[in-house]
């Protein structure tokens, strides 16, 4: 069995969508911790500009690694929201 992993940073709003999706798809085994950070948006109101976000690790069979990408994506996709 080959493993793929997957790493994502999102916004933690979207923390919950994220999870609830991975259970839904029968992942159960993954990792998320607090990460903060600048990049294309900052947060110009605090002196550091760095912005909280989450990111998530997790291992899956080779052969499930694009569809629970796109999961990944779909569930910590703001919307412009």
């Amino acid at each position: 069995m080959n493993l793929s992993k997957i790493t994502s940073i999102f916004d933690q709003l979207r923390q919950d969508s994220v999870e609830e999706a991975l259970i839904g798809r029968g992942v159960s085994g993954f990792t998320l911790f607090p990460v903060r950070g600048r990049g294309y948006y900052f947060d110009s109101y605090n002196d550091d500009h760095l912005v909280d976000h989450v990111q998530l690790e997790v291992y899956v069979n080779s052969d499930d690694a694009r569809d629970v990408a796109l999961l990944v994506v779909e569930a910590a996709h703001t919307w412009g929201i």
